[in-house]
């Protein structure tokens, strides 16, 4: 599994996201809104409105499924 987290540099959750995959040992890329993605382009990958980061994915078998934020991933993860 895979995770790959979209946020910017001043989020605190973006930062316990990347901390959390670094404790699993989990390999993670990290994305920076507004710098390596337009929120315009984020917004059409979440598919939906997005009003706060971090967004998070998980890759599995070459997928990517959309969980959410800090929290889905925590949840995901315990």
């Amino acid at each position: 599994m895979k995770v790959i987290i979209y946020g910017t540099e001043q989020c605190g959750f973006c930062t316990k996201a990347k901390d959390l995959c670094e404790s699993k040992h989990l390999d993670y890329d990290y994305h920076t809104v507004g710098f390596d993605i337009t929120a315009q382009e984020l917004q059409e990958k979440v598919g939906r409105p997005i009003r706060t980061v971090p967004q998070i994915f998980v890759m599995q078998d070459g997928f990517a499924e959309y969980i959410g934020g800090y929290d889905q991933l925590a949840n995901r993860l315990s």
